[in-house]
């Protein structure tokens, strides 16, 4: 007789990383497959525990994860008081055992299920190991693409007298700009700009307090020597044109050069934003989602 191996459910050996509480029910498989494919790629596999609709195994490639979604309200509902939320359910997730070189690729795959789990049922991941709060707007992209400019202020109202609105908040903006801040960790004023891909161009003004302005001065020729630098910044547009328009009427960004097709659409753009360093604009296509492509 050949017996089926059920797939292991999270357990005090695989404790969960995340919980993600909301309300009504759970995404479908599908969706969440859809989602993480056109985030990051695929295949997302997916199978569901033999007689347990609710538990699932994940992966994509070597790494793996478990998800119940609901878990059982008489497991739960201590935790739910604790953690003070107002979901009417919760769900799990919980990487798989892995070597240990490994573990850090399977982690970072099982953060990425919570991220699409919230995101897709609008609801709020509990991070255990931090114990913090997570929201959707919390799990918008971080984008390593920083500007550095000589006012703040005159920069944002530049860009506002230009059309950017105020970026919406807690949803996705694309074509906005938000209202300054200052970082009280590296003591800089910033906003976010963001493009009509939702890419986040981060504006910093480097006061003398600056902790990136102190490292700047001290930077030394001998350093430049030994140090790699960053050349090339990658973004695939969803629409070309729109996007030419705010990098460069709006931004600001010199045109360096072209290549590829004469047909804007399919044009790959290099922007210069300094003398050694730039950004490269090409179409997004079927193998390549809107975003930031490399540096």
């Amino acid at each position: 007789m050949r017996i089926r191996k059920k797939t292991p459910k999270p357990s005090a050996r695989r404790p969960p990383l995340y919980f993600v509480g909301y309300r009504g029910t759970a995404p479908a498989t599908d969706e969440l497959k859809i989602w993480y494919e056109r985030e990051y790629g695929g295949p997302l596999t997916i199978r569901h525990e033999a007689g347990s609709a609710e538990s699932w195994h994940a992966s994509h490639g070597p790494w793996s994860a478990h998800v119940v979604m609901p878990l059982p309200m008489s497991h739960v509902a201590d935790v739910m008081k604790q953690l003070a939320w107002e979901h009417d359910v919760m769900g799990a997730v919980a990487p798989s055992l892995a070597a240990p070189r490994d573990m850090p690729d399977t982690i970072l795959f099982a953060a990425r299920l919570a991220r699409g789990l919230t995101f897709l049922t609008q609801g709020t991941a509990h991070d255990i190991i931090t114990n913090q709060y997570v929201n959707p707007s919390d799990w918008l992209d971080r984008r390593l693409t920083h500007f550095v400019v000589d006012d703040l202020s005159a920069t944002l109202a530049r860009l506002r007298q230009a059309g950017l609105p105020t970026a919406p908040p807690n949803s996705p903006p694309t074509s906005a700009v938000t209202e300054a801040g200052f970082s009280q960790n590296i003591f800089v004023k910033n906003a976010n700009v963001y493009d009509p891909n939702g890419i986040r161009l981060e504006l910093n003004e480097l006061v003398p307090e600056s902790l990136m302005k102190k490292a700047a001065e001290s930077w030394t020729a001998a350093q430049d020597t030994r140090a790699l630098t960053l050349s090339v910044v990658g973004v695939a547009a969803k629409d070309p044109p729109a996007s030419a328009k705010f990098y460069q009427n709006l931004v600001g960004f010199r045109v360096a050069f072209t290549f590829g097709s004469t047909d804007p659409q399919r044009m790959n753009v290099y922007y210069q934003t300094s003398r050694d360093t730039f950004l490269e604009m090409q179409p997004a296509g079927a193998n390549l989602p809107p975003g930031l492509t490399h540096f």
